[in-house]
């Protein structure tokens, strides 16, 4: 296999094929999510459900109810299938689109938000990449397959960072403000991204980036009262503790932290091994901008470094890498040769589809509790991903 080889093939035919089943899937969950009883299931919980639920309590008046977790968790045991309970630590900005979202049922809110965003992201990817966003999509696919299950955002996240590259490339700093704005409704995962546009993006974009965020801030401050922001915090605070003691699902999360924390290791341990892998990271990037890497380079580092520094990321965070690897595919096929090719590929598929099989396995191998292989997947695909750009930016080649 020579270094021209792609790491992964498909026919244009067969790519629509996977497309139509993804929707095709869509559709069903909508069902599953919005009309159990059709397919003769009962409600079950899903993580839309709550973005919904977060909608519904804005436009009743109590947008502050969903951040303080024992009563948010009292109120979702008065719903169907509300036997799960997942706590709410989004920012109040992110509150203003889900009131949007409630405002139609919570089966159709799902399909549209769901089949709206992955059809957008995929018509985004083709024209950020069209040689290479098909392979790029279908390296991601269990964590997209994982996010249609789920109901999460893991698609706009991904869409936002793809239009924010896009534009960066075409020379519209000012428009790639706006979608860099929006993502900070997941600020743990655009901290590289940020560092990027900060120090290269140019003044037009940072300030139009901070011009949308202070915008949604102050909307959301107007809409929902300044106290908001006091409940925000707590919520933050409470999913801290959440986090070091184990609260979340860490087999689907994709941290150096959740790793260690599955492996038994002590909280402060892991959080000090994640700590140094954050600085780390944020020091490569740093040495990128001094050296002035080709922006496509530097734009999927932002991405792959970005991902692993925060504790808090699930697998459906990982569609985001689709972006990045639609640019870097041609440098990590050049430069990933010999037995570390079927490695990064093995840590792909690892990294985004641990989740997925945990879930699937779950109830036939009765794994309660397996480490968070992800994560290590994940670990192996950014050192692999950063030694081809590394040698890439050192070789002088594209």
């Amino acid at each position: 296999m020579t270094p021209d080889t792609p790491l992964i093939r498909l026919r244009a035919q067969s790519f629509r094929t996977v497309v139509l089943a993804l929707f095709a899937l869509i559709v069903i969950t909508a069902i599953q999510i919005g009309a159990p009883h059709w397919l003769g299931q009962e409600p079950g919980a899903i993580d839309y459900k709550i973005f919904h639920y977060v909608g519904e309590l804005s436009s009743a008046g109590q947008p502050a109810l969903p951040y303080d977790a024992p009563a948010f968790e009292a109120w979702q045991k008065t719903k169907p299938g509300g036997d799960i309970f997942m706590p709410w630590t989004y920012p109040p900005q992110f509150g203003l689109f889900t009131q949007v979202l409630s405002r139609v049922p919570v089966g159709i809110g799902y399909a549209l938000f769901t089949g709206l965003t992955l059809a957008m992201l995929i018509w985004t990817l083709t024209r950020l990449a069209p040689g290479h966003a098909i392979p790029a999509v279908m390296l991601t696919l269990p964590a997209i397959l994982m996010n249609i299950r789920a109901g999460q955002n893991g698609f706009l996240t991904a869409l936002l960072f793809a239009l924010t590259f896009l534009l960066v490339l075409r020379n519209r700093p000012a428009s790639a403000g706006v979608p860099l704005g929006l993502l900070a409704f997941k600020p743990h995962l655009g901290l590289g991204i940020g560092l990027v546009a900060l120090f290269r993006g140019g003044w037009r974009m940072v300030f139009t980036a901070v011009f949308v965020l202070v915008g949604s801030l102050t909307l959301a401050t107007w809409v929902y009262g300044v106290e908001i922001w006091q409940a925000f915090l707590t919520s933050v605070h409470d999913s801290g503790n959440f986090l070091r003691h184990g609260a979340y699902p860490m087999e689907r999360m994709t941290s150096l932290y959740a790793l260690l924390r599955s492996l038994g290791a002590p909280g402060g341990f892991a959080l000090a091994a994640q700590a140094l892998l954050a600085a780390t990271l944020l020091g490569t990037i740093i040495i990128a901008l001094i050296k002035r890497w080709q922006m496509p380079h530097l734009l999927a580092l932002s991405i792959f470094a970005g991902l692993g520094i925060s504790p808090y990321g699930y697998d459906y965070d990982l569609v985001a890498l689709a972006p990045g690897l639609a640019l870097a595919l041609p440098t990590l096929s050049a430069h990933t040769t010999g037995a570390a090719r079927p490695i990064l590929i093995a840590a792909l598929l690892l990294a985004t589809g641990w989740g997925l099989l945990t879930v699937l396995l779950s109830g036939p191998l009765a794994l309660s509790q397996p480490p968070a292989l992800g994560a290590l997947g994940y670990l192996v695909t950014l050192a692999l991903s950063l030694r081809a750009l590394f040698l890439a930016e050192g070789h002088g080649t594209a």
